[in-house]
């Protein structure tokens, strides 16, 4: 997340050095994708790699779509469910650490991927909605 927020500040720096210089009269957000080439990520960093790269948002649009699916990311489960997670609260962290399970279950974050992309793809046609690398993201 800090990555994001530090992102966020270049990119409204690059905003005032373009309009003050002239080389541009846009007021809107600069998304990351038109100034870099290349991203990263793993885990929610892959998630946020495939927001502003492969879905093209700019830096506030991903913080805010982040901050909507962290709390089901980042849900505490048990035996895969997020149920029997917040029921047991902190002793199923003990016993997912004692049993040598994941503190967190990948599946929130698969579906969250999913979830943005659908959401995001099907404002318009895309062609390259199920590859999660389309050949103009600057991922790999």
């Amino acid at each position: 997340m800090s990555s994001v927020l530090i992102l966020n500040a270049i990119m409204a720096r690059i905003r005032a050095i373009e309009l003050e210089s002239g080389a541009s009269s846009s007021h809107a957000n600069r998304k990351p994708v038109d100034y870099f080439d290349l991203a990263g990520g793993t885990s929610t960093g892959g998630l946020i790699a495939l927001m502003l790269f492969r879905l093209r948002m700019d830096t506030e649009e991903c913080l805010k779509m982040y901050h909507l699916l962290a709390n089901r990311i980042f849900a505490t489960t048990f035996l895969g469910s997020q149920f029997l997670g917040k029921l047991m609260g902190r002793v199923a962290l003990v016993l997912n650490a004692f049993f040598g399970g994941a503190e967190f279950s990948g599946k929130p974050l698969e579906s969250a991927i999913k979830e943005v992309v659908d959401e995001h793809t099907l404002r318009k046609q895309d062609e390259w909605k199920e590859y999660l690398v389309h050949p103009d993201a600057g991922m790999m």
